[in-house]
């Protein structure tokens, strides 16, 4: 029988694979099968990705120091300059006193001493137009993005098992027990199929051996006929319809099956002879013993 653990509101999940048909068992081998599939093909696609991400990530780091490279040449001076009229600027500084008795210029929020500070103004204009210039001149970036890593399949799959919506986890699955089962199913229905192969051959030879067996009979009747054409024993008339074949002496007291143990006769006097001797027969039925005999020997008899 089906034995599953239930899991509240969830899918019930297979625990045991004992008692599982055939048919559900090989359900659970293919689904197992796919998914070792996917998880082959999944070892695969991350293996080129993080080959490609390698790839990548190095041609990254030379770009950055390209990058880095040229904005130490093109880029680093004029800030560094910039930094430096920003620091002389501010020591040109005009506090709130101060203004009260002297003129002052404003730049981005600031006061300053008029005389020195419109020479270093200028010049912090003129650096920050060389240093536009200059972006304008920047090379595009060469970094490239990585590759996404694959989704790793899901460990487990929903089936159909015996009318039922189960989980099966192929984690915890016992492959071999399962190879097992189907195994032991598949040898029983190849045993069955061989048992059946086995009774249809038997058949068809007892089948076969009936047919030769009787061919050989209607030559032995012919031949009988061909001699003497009527019942030994009654002087009656014998053909294919009623003719039987039977056991001079009976083989109840011993009687063999060989060729002059045998004569056919008529169905009346083989029912009626039973498995008497021919002697007691012939005394019951009252049939001419002399006459019996004569014709057993043309036959070729013993008696």
């Amino acid at each position: 029988m089906y034995v599953y653990s239930p899991r509240k509101n969830r899918l019930q999940v297979l625990n045991k694979l004992d008692g599982v048909p055939l048919e559900e068992l090989k359900k659970i081998k293919k689904g197992h099968n796919a998914y070792l599939e996917k998880t082959n093909a999944y070892a695969v696609k991350l293996k080129q990705v993080y080959a490609e991400n390698e790839k990548v990530s190095a041609s990254n780091s030379a770009a950055s120091l390209r990058m880095e490279r040229w904005e130490r040449q093109n880029i680093a001076p004029l800030t560094t300059e910039l930094q430096r009229l920003m620091k002389l600027l501010d020591s040109h500084s005009v506090g709130f006193i101060k203004r009260q008795l002297m003129a002052s210029i404003q730049f981005e929020g600031g006061h300053y001493d008029p005389q020195p500070a419109r020479g270093i103004i200028q010049q912090i204009e003129n650096v920050r137009r060389r240093l536009g210039e200059v972006y304008d001149r920047q090379p595009p970036s060469e970094h490239q993005r990585l590759d996404s890593l694959p989704r790793e399949p899901r460990p487990s799959t929903t089936l159909i098992i015996g009318g039922q919506k189960i989980t099966v986890d192929f984690l915890r699955l016992n492959v071999s027990e399962l190879d097992a089962l189907i195994e032991k199913h598949q040898n029983k229905i190849n045993e069955n199929k061989t048992r059946t192969s086995e009774l249809k051959a038997r058949a068809a030879l007892n089948e076969s051996e009936k047919r030769r067996q009787a061919q050989g009979l209607r030559r032995s009747l012919s031949k009988q006929l061909s001699l003497i054409d009527v019942c030994p024993y009654c002087d009656g008339k014998l053909g294919d319809a009623n003719a039987h074949l039977d056991h001079i002496y009976p083989v109840s007291k011993g009687g063999n099956s060989s060729e002059r143990n045998l004569v056919f006769v008529c169905a009346g006097c083989n029912l009626m002879k039973r498995n008497m001797t021919l002697r007691n027969f012939l005394k019951s039925s009252g049939y001419n013993e002399e006459r019996v005999y004569g014709r057993l020997e043309t036959l070729k008899k013993d008696f």
